[in-house]
């Protein structure tokens, strides 16, 4: 078997670019995959979800039903 030499000092810490975008990937996908999965059970059950309306700079909370409650800034 053929051992590979790495081209630069990083690629010996760690990898390949393509092995590291690949983990990345594959991590960021399990959890968007995981925070689905909350967010879908919490629905289910009843709860409502905090989330953040970009365009209006403030957090809220959506309830199963659709609506939703801002959180009025102290």
């Amino acid at each position: 078997m053929k051992e590979e030499n790495p081209s630069s000092a990083s690629e010996i810490i760690t990898g390949s670019a393509t092995d590291t975008d690949k983990q990345d990937a594959a991590i960021t996908d399990s959890f968007r995959s995981a925070v689905r999965h909350t967010v879908d059970f919490s629905k289910s059950r009843g709860c409502p979800i905090a989330r953040y309306d970009a365009k209006r700079k403030a957090a809220y909370l959506e309830y199963p039903d659709g609506s939703k409650v801002y959180h009025e800034k102290a």
